[in-house]
């Protein structure tokens, strides 16, 4: 009988404070309610953002390699630990807004790595582990061979374009030119089904 009493309070309170809440200005119903959301209420911003992040990155060779050439270079565990810092410095220029240039070199190779826009914007909303995921495809469907200056273009769905070229210190072609200014279609097997598409589910 107690309980059946209880119960009945309970309720009563309820739908009393439920009518007063409905009854109540906007301005009092937040307070009484605070940030709360409907739960069937759907954050569509939010939910993109998140969809472009996980969406894959293509990655096109500007040359495709069909026999790999002799060489005494695989760059297999050098490149593996070059991946995610040479993702990390393409998001921090993303995140710039930056159309720009950097180069490097690491462990007998050399790099170059270039954002550029089709558009206004020098972003992109691929995150770092995509981008490292899809170069990290890129670079294991070529068997990690390094023996001449290779180029890769990169893209995202919007208007960002990467262009990332890499090759040892000893077969560098300051002449073979990867960076803005090279469309997709330009590419060499483009449209034969060469370019890759990856990210985090490549690592």
């Amino acid at each position: 009988m107690f309980f059946t009493q209880s119960l009945l309070i309970v309720l009563v309170c309820w739908h009393t404070t439920s009518a007063l809440a409905l009854s109540l200005p906007p301005q009092f119903k937040q307070k009484l309610w605070g940030n709360l959301h409907d739960p069937k209420e759907v954050d569509t911003k939010f939910t993109t953002r998140s969809l472009q992040k996980r969406a894959p990155v293509t990655v096109c060779p500007k040359k495709f390699i069909d026999t790999f050439p002799a060489c005494n270079y695989n760059g297999e565990e050098a490149i593996n630990a070059w991946i995610y810092p040479m993702a990390r410095k393409i998001k921090d220029m993303s995140n710039q807004n930056k159309c720009d240039k950097i180069c490097g070199s690491t462990d007998g190779f050399r790099w170059c790595y270039e954002a550029s826009t089709e558009g206004k914007n020098c972003d992109t909303t691929a995150d770092v582990v995509t981008i490292q995921g899809a170069l990290k495809k890129a670079f294991a469907q070529r068997k990690y061979w390094v023996c001449q200056k290779e180029c890769f273009r990169m893209s995202h769905g919007g208007t960002w374009r990467g262009t990332l070229s890499i090759g040892r210190n000893e077969t560098w072609d300051e002449n073979f030119y990867c960076g803005a200014g090279i469309r997709d279609l330009m590419f060499k097997f483009y449209g034969l089904g060469k370019c890759i598409s990856g990210g985090n589910d490549d690592l």
